[in-house]
């Protein structure tokens, strides 16, 4: 019987490798066009997801903006001189001025100051400066009487609104005060020698130290709302345009497209309404798509 040959062996040649497995060019292609296809139905999910985003992050930025500037206007014309809150609008710009005050109290009647010798200075009932406030010599004034019954602020004979002060040749009604010394529980006020006129007599011997007068410019057409100070007294009439010489500014909202505000300041209606007036403002600010409104109202005492 003859032997069954032996299977040959492999010859294995170094150069020579196993067939390697891969996609073929047709499965590349398929693979390809699907993954577009996803991308493209997942980015339209993520776009809108991440448009959201941004849209709230708009919102939320100019809605803060608006809260700030509002309330720091708000903060700031509480503060102002009764019956000084004087509104203008020009080429649709808006102009909101007033006279800051820092502090106020009750003097000793001096019967000198309604008289037509004038007098220099105010004792105060109480102690009105109790380190909360910093006195400015020379730069603060007095006032105790600010109504202006008049149709418009001209700084002529009988108009007693402190926004005349010192108005070469008319009678100074919130002149400056050179110093402000205590002496157990009240304060004095030294001012140069002043005639507050008879009508400031009838009040209740209220006081008011002015800081100075400040003012809030609304642009919708800049998109700017700035605030204006430092400027001195007097201003007869309401600045627009051209603010005035060494006023100091700075920006207190930008994005801003439209600025709203009601107020009646005429001096009848605030009697009517028993010397408290209410303002209202609407802020409207706009970026890209976005647009939001936001109202504030404020409380004006307007109580002499």
């Amino acid at each position: 019987m003859t032997p069954r040959p032996e299977p040959r062996e492999s010859i294995r040649h170094p150069w020579r490798t196993r067939r390697q497995g891969g996609f073929t060019l047709v499965e590349l292609i398929v693979v390809i066009t699907l993954t577009a296809i996803l991308a493209g139905s997942g980015s339209i999910f993520i776009g809108r997801l991440v448009e959201g985003y941004m849209s709230t992050q708009r919102r939320t930025e100019m809605s803060d903006t608006a809260d700030m500037a509002l309330r720091r206007m708000g903060r700031d014309i509480k503060s102002a001189l009764p019956m000084s809150l004087r509104i203008t609008t020009a080429s649709g710009i808006t102009y909101i001025e007033f006279l800051t005050t820092k502090t106020g109290g009750r003097y000793k009647y001096d019967a000198a100051c309604f008289a037509t010798t004038g007098c220099s200075s105010l004792t105060t009932l109480g102690n009105v400066n109790d380190g909360t406030w910093i006195f400015t010599p020379n730069n603060d004034r007095v006032s105790i009487w600010s109504q202006d019954y008049g149709t418009a602020l001209n700084c002529a004979g009988g108009d007693v609104s402190a926004w005349c002060a010192g108005t070469v040749g008319v009678t100074n009604f919130a002149p400056t005060i050179s110093s402000f010394s205590s002496s157990g529980s009240e304060q004095t006020m030294v001012f140069a020698s002043t005639n507050f006129s008879a009508v400031g007599e009838q009040q209740n011997h209220a006081f008011r130290v002015i800081e100075g007068p400040v003012t809030y410019v609304c642009n919708p057409a800049a998109g700017t709302l700035r605030r204006y100070w430092g400027y001195s007294l007097p201003q007869a009439t309401q600045w627009t345009v051209t603010p005035p010489t060494g006023s100091s500014s700075a920006l207190l909202a930008n994005h801003i497209t439209n600025c709203q505000i009601a107020y009646d300041g005429n001096a009848s209606a605030q009697q009517g309404l028993q010397g408290r007036g209410l303002m209202s403002i609407v802020l409207t600010l706009s970026m890209q798509t976005e647009t939001i409104s936001l109202a504030h109202q404020i409380h004006v005492n307007n109580s002499p």
